[in-house]
């Protein structure tokens, strides 16, 4: 499935700032699942892609909809909604492999790994120093969001409870470039507080950002003071 974990934006016609889609940015509406499929076609999950639209019921179907043909804006909870649900159609187990890496997302990585070293380059001839900071998913921190998940259709791994494979890459990488790595992960698991998180979209709370806060001052100011 190489090459197929590409970002789905270029094939969802949304709205911007929060305006209704307008005429230009939309899909004709009869053509949504069309608009799906394909989607579920670069994921190498077109089978399973109409599969799971067809055994939808109606209701998450006209979400779905939506969301695929630019009707609903994604800023909305409606358009929220239905784009996580637009997702879960397309490949139930994407949110627990984008953090455990399977074999299928080592293209994906090796992209990413080359983006990082070239930002690091670029960051250096700038003359700057550089750190890389991992931020945790909520879903490798606390099971408060798998019921949300699995309402949208998510399968739920434990395994990213305590599986750390993407923040070792990170710190190989960083080993390897001489940046220095801050791995927010075990910092948010040992609080064991869900409130670190809005359950609903899996950003931080006030808490949350003061932890990461308090987490990242010492090694910044040692790169600051190198």
């Amino acid at each position: 499935m190489a090459d197929l974990r590409r970002s789905l934006a270029p094939r969802v016609a949304v709205a911007s700032a929060g305006a209704p889609a307008t005429t230009g940015t939309e899909v004709d509406p009869a053509r949504w699942r069309d608009v799906v499929l394909e989607m579920g076609e670069r994921f190498g999950r077109e089978p399973e892609t109409a599969a799971a639209l067809a055994a939808a019921p109606p209701s998450r179907r006209d979400a779905i909809a939506g969301v695929a043909t630019g009707t609903t804006s994604l800023d909305s909870t409606a358009g929220g909604d239905g784009y996580l649900a637009l997702l879960a159609t397309i490949d139930p187990h994407m949110l627990a492999d984008a953090v455990l890496l399977p074999p299928s997302y080592d293209a994906a990585w090796r992209e990413t790994e080359g983006y990082l070293r070239g930002m690091i380059r670029i960051a250096r001839r700038a003359g700057s120093r550089v750190a890389i900071v991992y931020i945790p998913a909520i879903h490798q921190v606390t099971d408060a969001s798998r019921p949300g998940l699995e309402r949208d259709g998510f399968v739920w791994d434990a395994h990213t409870l305590t599986d750390t494979t993407f923040s070792d890459r990170l710190r190989r990488l960083g080993e390897a470039e001489g940046v220095a790595v801050v791995d927010l992960l075990p910092v948010f698991r040992a609080a064991h507080d869900p409130s670190l998180y809005y359950p609903r979209d899996g950003h931080w709370t006030a808490a949350g950002h003061a932890l990461a806060a308090d987490a990242l001052v010492g090694p910044v100011a040692r790169e600051l003071t190198r």
